[in-house]
């Protein structure tokens, strides 16, 4: 609509649309030659690897992960991910994103950075199965600790997911306990899909499986399922997201960086009914 305003008030509530008058007490923002929108929701990221930005470029997934990120991250402290998380929040404000899902280690500091950016987060801890299960027990740990801080926060735009990180770093146990708690919490399970296919052909000869056909049959699946990448797909995997009310995340930009060699099948997705969010993924993977 042209030559129109938009009247909003001091919570942030919009109050009118159209030909509205103010008073000379409003504060006025001159948008001529400009779009309003409503705010851009990412729906995967990795918010703080905005540290990594052109760190090992031209390299496959696995390769990239294991002897490049894996390493670095391991280095990294709550306070250098609460800059990179506030550094990747000053852009997504400067480009119109408001609202994005983000999975990560040190979370509480990425929660600080959200909340003093101003924006909408859905926060998870990025779960990897460690091989004891002293270490697996400390995983679930993390991941509930910050279910507790951001209940804690009482914040109105942060809210938590549960993250395992995907099928091939977490076992059977884990994945059934996030989707169990989430199902408790009322909160989404967010985690990474069928990515490569290197990564579809390893899980296949080492679990006699498809990933997608083994989500299905331990009983995964369900509407509070975001899968991320979502790229090796057979149609009849496509219809069971459908039949579960899967929702994804499509990355296609980090899809053609990090050479997963194809895209997610969108038109089948969207002929099975399944909702399709666009993501960036992490800032060292675009």
């Amino acid at each position: 609509m042209r030559n129109s305003s938009v009247s909003i008030d001091d919570s942030g509530t919009i109050r009118d649309m159209g030909i509205t008058h103010g008073s000379r007490k409003d504060e006025v923002i001159d948008c001529r030659g400009k779009v309003l929108i409503p705010g851009l929701i990412n729906t995967h990221t990795h918010l703080s690897m905005t540290l990594f930005r052109g760190y090992a470029d031209d390299l496959e997934l696995q390769q990239w992960l294991e002897k490049k990120i894996w390493p670095l991250e391991k280095r990294l402290t709550g306070e250098m991910c609460y800059f990179g998380a506030l550094l990747g929040a000053m852009e997504m404000t400067r480009t119109g994103t408001t609202c994005f899902v983000d999975m990560y280690f040190h979370m509480e500091d990425v929660a600080r950075a959200t909340e003093e950016a101003g924006l909408r987060g859905i926060l998870s801890y990025g779960m990897i199965d460690p091989p004891t299960h002293e270490g697996k027990e400390k995983e679930r740990k993390s991941s509930l600790k910050l279910l507790q801080h951001v209940s804690a926060m009482k914040s109105p735009r942060i809210s938590f997911a549960f993250g395992p990180h995907s099928p091939y770093t977490c076992g059977e146990e884990t994945l059934l306990w996030c989707r169990k708690e989430a199902e408790k919490e009322n909160v989404l399970v967010n985690i990474h899909i069928a990515e490569t296919r290197g990564e579809q052909a390893k899980f296949e000869r080492d679990k006699k499986s498809r990933e997608v056909d083994y989500l299905d049959k331990i009983g995964f699946l369900s509407d509070r399922v975001l899968a991320a990448h979502s790229v090796w797909l057979t149609k009849s995997e496509v219809k069971l997201y459908g039949k579960h009310g899967v929702r994804v995340a499509h990355c296609p930009v980090s899809n053609m960086k990090l050479a997963g060699g194809s895209v997610a099948p969108l038109p089948e997705m969207w002929e099975a009914g399944v909702p399709v969010g666009l993501g960036t993924d992490g800032p060292a993977t675009r």
